[in-house]
């Protein structure tokens, strides 16, 4: 993990990762760009120089459960910051080495970016009832058909 907090540092991450999501959306599917389009996703990420800190989260693909690690890690960091009156929300860029601006050795791999900061006032994530998103028993199966 790595606190970044540097606007000048934030500013060449930004840009690094905005490039890379050009690259990504310009060599996706019709499909992926519709979905991303519908989802407005763009290849902006004003975030990664509004949030006064960023946690860069890495890991050595070597390291045996490195990436399962990273993500445990990246629950209870969310939920810490949670409970502290912070807000973020996982960015995960695709084909992306910051390491050299950070100075990270080689042997590790940026797997996610955590913005942190305290949260907007009036934005809320909206989120979807857990009949759409969880199974009973059966995949399919909501929580009313029974076991």
């Amino acid at each position: 993990m790595l606190v970044v907090g540097s606007p000048e540092h934030k500013r060449a991450i930004r840009e690094v990762c905005e490039q890379a999501d050009r690259r990504f959306h310009d060599n996706a599917s019709p499909e992926i760009r519709e979905w991303l389009t519908t989802h407005g996703i763009t290849t902006e990420k004003p975030f990664l120089t509004d949030a006064p800190n960023l946690i860069l989260m890495f890991y050595n693909p070597k390291a045996p459960y490195g990436l399962h690690s990273v993500w445990i890690a990246v629950g209870y960091m969310l939920l810490q910051a949670t409970r502290e009156g912070l807000a973020s929300l996982p960015y995960t860029p695709s084909g992306v080495s910051v390491r050299t601006l950070v100075g990270v050795p080689p042997r590790f791999q940026l797997t996610a970016i955590l913005p942190i900061g305290f949260p907007r006032e009036g934005v809320a994530q909206p989120r979807k009832p857990t009949g759409e998103t969880q199974s009973w028993s059966r995949y399919g199966r909501s929580q009313d058909s029974g076991s």
